[in-house]
């Protein structure tokens, strides 16, 4: 198979509108859908020479004049022709080799224009890039170099190179494509991949990226393989179900307006959590399609944006660097990049995207951020869920062996079969919901709102992760009513269920995981420092060395300082925990509203402090 995928950015038409570019393999081409073609094309198919590339289309393009002479593509590459004034015959000098151009192109601002050029180079290799029209002015140096870069030769003599520069700026093709940086929806209806584009559109989009990143998606195998003998097999694995939905749920967000999210797969090692990663990841391509924690911010801005309006998988999250795990987690989530500048100072367009995050590791985020002294709020843990590997039927992160004897088989067997089968899925899931798009809504939303009835019970941060979820739910059974998983109706929302309890009886069904942080973080500094820093009123004897407040034993109080405890609640706000504190009865304070209780005690060196109840240390939600 020919390896220019990432050179190729710029897809063919449909059928009818392909191009003719060899000879030998039109038959092949014109059935090829957009972007196919690098990834169909093999090397023996292109058997005649580099110069096959020019069709006869471009040899009967009329010569394009220049200087004292004129350009003109020949069967062997593009000339520059002078005519001899001594009828000796024309001076013939090649300024590349054989190359055609395809289109103009322009992004869906209107802007960015670049000349789509196609090329063989001497491996036979079909390469297609697209030629940003800003790089011909002044020092042109750079595109050249990139053409090279890719096979295509080009002459090393300066008045030539200027030749191919005026070709290229003044070549009269009228056939106009729209491009995108940008992965997902487009215009509502249309789903823009970097293999192809899907949905009906008046306007041919394709994907152009603006960095060489490589993206892993692609196919292999067909359909019926990957569902009868991958996928459908473990509808009753509700872990592996649940991150097979999963990756289906990604490209439903935007269409139901949900926001992003992600769920974290944590247990012990060789339990299994790479391989519901690979299983996932196969909806969409092969193993590299999983990624690594161990990047940089700047790194996995461009993985979530290649990713978006899908599903980004995250494997080993105690590889990250702990330091920058707080921020990336939030990033992922919010769906926002950092502000840049450009060099000459003025802002870069900021990345963004919408994506379902699904991670795995030994350890939670809370973990790993504790490592590096830093505090994991509960917006975090809400953004990024954990869910344990383990399904509790000491198989691991089975539920149960249907494809072999044992575990560890079943996991060996799953990652061979990810590597043979892997993107019809993606494919197939792609075209449904652009077809059915208006039903896929209404449908999904029926699901999503069965889903959160039978859990009408949550609230506050429980209600966000139950309705994400939902989506999950919704995307598998979905995926399912289109013929695309093997599953029976309702096993998708049987595994959103079990994964969603596993959640609940982690964190609590109230969802007040930040109220549990905020009273836990009081508690446990009076655990550590009730004896040593309050003194006790009455007890003049008692020596403190570094003083928080005082403690009053009959009414079970701890006082402590206006000042400190606003130091004691950091990383808190202060009004943040009084608020809580109130609410939970845990603060006593005066009637007129104030969250400070006054004092009238000469034992006391302060008028007013805040008094905390002692049973904090002994609140159970």
């Amino acid at each position: 198979m020919s390896n220019s995928t990432q050179d190729s950015d710029i897809g063919f038409e449909e059928a009818e509108e392909n191009i003719e570019l060899i000879k030998p393999i039109k038959e092949n081409l014109s059935t090829l859908q957009s972007r196919q073609v690098d990834e169909t094309l093999l090397t023996d198919d292109l058997c005649e020479s580099s110069s096959a590339i020019v069709a006869d289309d471009s040899l009967t393009e009329p010569a394009m004049k220049y200087e004292k002479g004129y350009i003109e593509q020949c069967i062997d590459g593009l000339y520059y022709i002078v005519e001899s004034k001594y009828g000796s015959g024309p001076k013939r000098e090649q300024i590349c080799s054989p190359m055609k151009v395809v289109a103009q192109s322009q992004n869906i601002d209107k802007t960015n224009w670049s000349i789509i050029l196609e090329w063989l180079d001497k491996s036979n290799t079909l390469h297609r890039w697209s030629v940003p029209k800003e790089l011909m002015q002044g020092d042109s140096r750079k595109y050249r170099r990139d053409l090279a870069r890719r096979g295509l030769v080009v002459s090393t003599k300066k008045y030539l190179q200027d030749a191919l520069d005026f070709y290229l700026n003044n070549h009269p093709t009228e056939k106009l494509l729209i491009f995108t940086n940008r992965v997902g929806w487009h215009d509502d209806d249309v789903f823009v991949m970097p293999n192809r584009t899907y949905g009906e559109t008046n306007k041919d989009i394709t994907y152009q990226s603006e960095k060489s990143l490589s993206h892993a998606y692609g196919e292999k195998g067909t359909l019926e393989e990957w569902r009868e003998k991958l996928c459908s097999p473990l509808g009753n694995q509700s872990r592996l179900n649940f991150a097979i939905s999963c990756a289906f749920a990604g490209s439903l967000l935007k269409l139901l307006d949900i926001e992003g999210g992600g769920f974290h797969i944590v247990g012990k090692s060789s339990i299994g959590k790479s391989v519901s990663l690979h299983v996932a990841a196969s909806i969409w391509g092969s193993r590299d399609y999983v990624r690594n924690w161990n990047t940089t911010k700047n790194a996995i801005e461009a993985l979530a944006s290649i990713c978006n309006d899908g599903a980004l998988m995250m494997d080993e999250i105690s590889q990250s660097e702990s330091n920058d795990l707080d921020d990336m987690s939030y990033m992922l989530a919010n769906g926002r990049g950092k502000n840049r500048s450009t060099p000459n100072g003025d802002n870069r367009i900021i990345q963004t995207w919408r994506i379902l995050l699904l991670s795995s590791g030994e350890e939670t985020l809370k973990s790993i951020m504790s490592q590096s002294k830093k505090r994991c709020n509960a917006g975090m843990e809400v953004r990024l869920c954990h869910i344990d590997a383990d399904a509790g039927k000491k198989l691991g992160i089975f539920d149960s062996l249907v494809l072999a004897s044992t575990p560890e088989e079943q996991a060996d067997i799953l990652t061979t079969l990810t590597g043979q089968y892997y993107g019809t899925a993606g494919t197939s899931w792609l075209n449904y919901i652009t077809r059915y798009k208006e039903s896929v809504i209404i449908e999904a939303n029926l699901l999503i709102k069965e889903f959160m009835s039978d859990h009408d019970y949550v609230k506050s941060q429980a209600y966000r992760v139950c309705k994400r979820m939902a989506v999950v739910a919704a995307a598998g059974e979905l995926a399912t009513r289109a013929g695309i998983t093997g599953w029976q109706d309702g096993q998708a929302i049987s595994a959103a269920k079990i994964c969603f309890k596993n959640w609940l009886d982690n964190y609590g069904h109230d969802g007040k995981q930040e109220d549990r942080q905020i009273i836990g973080h009081i508690a446990g500094y009076l655990e550590k420092y009730a004896d040593s820093r309050f003194q006790t009123v009455g007890r003049r004897t008692q020596k403190i060395s570094k003083k928080s407040g005082y403690y009053k034993q009959d009414d079970d109080l701890y006082l402590f300082g206006i000042n400190t405890f606003e130091e004691i609640c950091l990383p808190y706000s202060k009004n943040q925990v009084l608020d809580i504190l109130r609410r939970h009865n845990l603060l006593r304070f005066d009637k007129d509203g104030r969250s400070s209780l006054k004092l009238n005690n000469k034992s006391i060196d302060y008028g007013r402090a805040y008094a905390v109840k002692g049973e904090i240390m002994r609140y159970d939600f």
